[in-house]
Parts: C-alpha cells; structure tokens; sequence
C-alpha cells in the first residue's frame, strides 16, 4: 500500500512539471499572424504589379510585376547598383533604355526589384539579409495570389555593386536562390578597389585640376543633403582673344615655292 501511494505521487510530481512547462515562456518571440499579402494589381500595359508605393517593412520600396499569361514559374530579382547616399532609395528603372521591368516580362519571368532601406555602400546584414530575403518571399505570395501557381525558381541579378550583392546573396542563402548572375560586380576586394579609385583620382584633382582648363570637379555636401554636382567654374581661364589663321603665305625667295 507504502508503494502505491509512493507511485501516485511521483505521478502527481510529474503531472505537474508537465504542466508548468507546457505553459512556461519561450526563449523565442511570437511573431503576429501577418494578414496575407494582397494580389498584384493589373496595369494599363497589361502587366500585374505591386502599387506604386510598396514597401518592406523595413520601409525599403520595392516592386513585383509579372504577365499571368506568359509566366514561366521562374522569378528574376534585380537589386541596383552603388546609389549616392544623400539621395532617398528608389526602385531602380532602366536597363540601359529599357525598363528592367519589361525586359524580363517579356521573356516569361517575374519581375522583382527593391531599392533597400538606404542609399550608399552596401550593408549585407540588412540589405541582402533582411531586405533581399523579404522581397523574395513577398514576391512568391503575391505571385501565388496573382496566378495561383507556385514559384520555381529564384535567379538573383544585379550589376556593380549589385553584382557583389548577387554574390553575397547566392553564397549566404544558397537555399533560397537558384542561381544569380553578377555583372561586372567588384567581388574581389571591394575596399580595396574603391579605395584605389578615389586615392588616384583625389591626387589627380589636386595635381592637376588647377591646369587643365574646365577640369570637372565634384561638389557635396552631405550633411547638407546635397545630391552633389559637377563644378562647372572649376578650372576655368580668362578668355583669351581667338587666334586667326590665314592660308595665305608670303612670297618666298630665291629656291622657296610660293603658296596661296
């Protein structure tokens, strides 16, 4: 009888720490149901695109687009390059003259870009890590409310620095992209080549500007929140009287010829 009650209680014990730790906090926050994410929305060139005012929630904007009929599952994202950091991030446009936007459509992709949370060097953790990530799976719901079908695959562009963003982006998060092709993107020692860059052409200006007539110097103020520009007084020198040449040539004497 000793032992049964001895049993039930080591049972009751047990019941108990059951209890506690079924109800005992997480180390692991609990995330809100966010409400689904809404379908694109059609264009008056006939694609379905995101509103003109999307945004990360990180506040960066972005944009998907794709054409229902000729989507081929496949998803292509374009992220830009270097952008001046005292301007506000935009959606990158152009492709050379023709919209990225339109460029991919046409070939059967989906479209996704976004101009990050800010402008300026790039910043792995938050830009590919948070950014780039959000944008991806963003664009699969939105793609899936859209045509109700599911993604395949994912390939990542970019040129310049969007090319060391493609990299970082295929390397880190292999599980996510596909694929990713960099255009001319510094992947080697990005300091070391902006370094290079800027050193030579710092000791460029100062040796020469003052010589070189309309040498173009840039001007910025950051703290300003100047977009900078070119100076075009820079160099310049007081204008000097033209210079006329005449094709008509003095006589010569003795063995000279004459011209005229």
């Amino acid at each position: 009888m000793r032992h049964l009650s001895e049993f039930l209680r080591i049972v009751r014990a047990c019941a108990c720490f059951a209890l506690i730790g079924s109800t005992a906090c997480s180390d692991v926050s609990v995330q809100p149901d966010r409400p689904p994410a809404r379908a694109l929305v059609l264009q008056s060139d006939g694609l379905y695109c995101t509103e003109a005012d999307a945004r990360l929630s990180s506040g960066a904007p972005y944009q998907v687009c794709v054409h229902p009929d000729r989507w081929n599952r496949d998803l292509v994202v374009f992220i830009p390059g270097y952008g001046d950091p005292a301007r506000t991030p935009s959606l990158p446009d152009l492709f050379g003259e023709t919209p990225a936007v339109g460029l991919f459509t046409e070939l059967g992709y989906a479209f996704a870009t976004t101009g990050f949370r800010g402008s300026g060097l790039i910043e792995p953790d938050t830009w590919i890590g948070g950014d780039l990530l959000e944008l991806v799976g963003t664009a699969k719901t939105l793609l899936s409310n859209t045509t109700g079908r599911s993604s395949r695959f994912v390939y990542q562009t970019g040129g310049s620095q969007g090319g060391l963003g493609t990299v970082m982006a295929v390397e880190r998060y292999p599980g996510t992209f596909s694929g990713g092709l960099a255009a001319c993107g510094p992947i080697g020692d990005y300091r070391r080549q902006v370094a290079y860059v800027a050193d030579f052409r710092a000791v460029f200006d100062y040796a020469f500007a003052p010589v070189i007539p309309a040498w173009p110097v840039w001007r910025q103020d950051l703290t300003a929140n100047n977009p900078g520009t070119i100076d075009p007084t820079h160099g310049e020198r007081p204008s000097r009287p033209a210079v006329r040449l005449s094709t008509t040539r003095a006589t010569p004497t003795g063995s000279e010829r004459s011209w005229r």
